[in-house]
């Protein structure tokens, strides 16, 4: 594993040690808001993210140099 892990970092972050775990059960998690509404668009989501975690978008303006 320890092969694999330094050719996808291109060795750049040692490690001090590899643990596998292997998963034998899984469950859906759910957050409760999502019981609270099912089916939020994209847009939905990245708007409540945003207000979540007070992140303010800023217009930008694209000037094209010639």
């Amino acid at each position: 594993m320890e092969i694999v892990l330094n050719t996808m970092t291109d060795g750049k972050f040692p490690f001090a040690s590899i643990t596998k775990v292997i998963i034998s059960d899984s469950k859906h998690i759910f957050a409760p808001k999502f019981l609270l509404y099912p089916k939020p668009t994209e847009a939905e989501q990245i708007e409540s993210a945003k207000k979540a975690y007070g992140i303010q978008c800023l217009k930008t303006i694209f000037v094209r140099e010639e």
